[in-house]
């Protein structure tokens, strides 16, 4: 699978030169090169599920196994459901 964007920024009028989390991760602040900063409010658990929704196959215990030899096998996203 290829990295690619999970959501797009939007209501600036010009692209988004920086973005930033509050210190406890509540607020999104994006600055825009039209002059404006927006703050958006972020619910942690609903943008990791939806992260977890859009990836790929997970990871294998073998290939787990296979690259992290030394580490307990531990499947990323386990428990959140796909849509």
């Amino acid at each position: 699978a290829r990295p690619g964007p999970l959501t797009t920024l939007t209501g600036h009028a010009t692209a988004v030169g920086s973005v930033a989390f509050s210190p406890d991760g509540s607020v999104l602040a994006s600055g825009g090169f039209d002059t404006t900063v927006r703050l958006a409010g972020t619910d942690l658990a609903r943008v990791i599920a939806g992260a977890c929704a859009r990836t790929g196959p997970r990871i294998t215990r073998a290939q787990w196994t296979a690259h992290l030899p030394y580490v307990a096998y531990s499947p990323p996203c386990a428990g959140l459901e796909r849509p």
